[in-house]
């Protein structure tokens, strides 16, 4: 996991579209959306950062980004967010938007 500082500096100086997941420990949907990005095919993984955030824990990051729910995925370029999946996402959906943006 992240911290909130961890967070702003790595999504800064990463030049690769970062992908951010916002958890909350013991949510079953969380755990099927981080499985899911696990099961990204190599292809995709390499032109991709894959990052994981406490909602719980860092409150600051939760503020800045409207996060309200779990699992989310934020999507972002050089420090800049450019899309945000909220709840469970389908596979197909989550490459679709992966691809768009990269």
């Amino acid at each position: 996991y992240l911290s909130d500082v961890e967070l702003d500096t790595t999504i800064i100086s990463n030049e690769l579209l970062t992908l951010v997941l916002v958890v909350k420990e013991g949510n079953s949907l969380c755990y099927l959306m981080e499985s899911k990005l696990k099961k990204l095919s190599d292809k995709i993984r390499n032109k991709i950062s894959i990052f994981k955030i406490d909602y719980e824990i860092n409150r600051n990051s939760m503020i800045i980004y409207r996060i309200q729910n779990t699992p989310t995925l934020l999507l972002l370029k050089s420090g800049i967010l450019i899309d945000k999946l909220e709840g469970l996402t389908s596979k197909k959906e989550l490459i679709s938007r992966i691809q768009h943006n990269l």
